[in-house]
């Protein structure tokens, strides 16, 4: 049996983590970190978060196996934060936001409790599985539009939230996959908290993303041309794949970078 780690350090270089017990102060030092601490059953290696010091990018929680508590710098232009927000994820789990004041001799911590949501099926069937000859793998991602407002422009971009395990599609252009219900999620399932479903495929052999499935049928896609939230849907679901030469639908950070409305996808 492998030992859990207290924690883990995060420094806002993406990538850099370490095992550690948690940091001890002096009495007249300012807390240099947060505390996010995972429930017993919550994978630590599955957590997505995104956070922002004050108005500044923060950085992303950089996933580690077997710990209990993430503990994540808040020095920002070598001082601490005042403020750190986040939006954080687990699968099987509501999507949950932080929002800590960082100033103060003890370390912020906040409790990561899991709020299980029923997971649903989304079977879908492509009206052109070729894609040039291309083998794909699909994922799918929530996209909070919400999340901008909360976070503020430190952000830098919707911070798509993977949701779905990658499937590779089958031959004829059907697929199908597991997901979590965000119809009764606290905050993707209210009328006022703008987001969508992304369905993106990757080339299996290069990795890079090269397209996303569009819904056909208007009444299940949104305006930005992603997948509305639904309790359940038809099967199956209609998708056109949506590829241009040098598609990117996200930047090297994984910030989703927005089309042009005049682009060939439609949006």
């Amino acid at each position: 049996m492998r030992a859990r780690c207290a924690g883990s350090l995060l420094t806002l270089l993406p990538g850099v983590a370490i095992c550690f017990a948690q940091p001890r102060l002096g009495s007249g030092d300012a807390a240099a970190y947060v505390e996010i601490k995972l429930p017993v059953g919550v994978r630590s290696e599955t957590i997505f978060a995104r956070f922002v010091l004050d108005d500044d990018f923060g950085g992303w929680v950089q996933p580690r196996p077997d710990v209990s508590s993430y503990f994540i710098s808040t020095i920002r232009h070598g001082a601490p934060a005042t403020r750190f927000r986040a939006v954080a994820y687990a699968p099987g789990c509501a999507i949950q936001t932080i929002d800590l004041r960082t100033l103060g001799p003890a370390i912020p911590q906040y409790s990561f409790v899991c709020q299980p949501l029923r997971q649903i099926r989304l079977t879908g069937a492509l009206i052109r599985s070729d894609l040039d000859g291309r083998e794909i793998s699909l994922e799918v991602k929530y996209a909070p539009r919400w999340a901008e407002s909360f976070l503020g422009p430190g952000a830098g971009g919707i911070p798509d939230i993977p949701i779905g395990e990658m499937q590779h599609a089958f031959a004829n252009g059907s697929f199908e996959v597991s997901l979590p219900d965000l119809s009764e999620d606290p905050l993707a399932g209210v009328s006022d908290h703008a987001g969508e479903l992304q369905i993106l495929g990757r080339d299996r052999a290069s990795g890079k993303i090269v397209v996303e499935l569009i819904p056909t049928a208007q009444l299940l896609r949104t305006r930005m041309g992603g997948l509305q939230i639904r309790k359940e849907y038809p099967e199956p679901v209609e998708f056109a794949p949506c590829s241009a030469h040098g598609l990117q639908v996200h930047d090297p950070f994984g910030f989703a970078i927005r089309l042009d409305s005049n682009d060939a996808c439609g949006r």
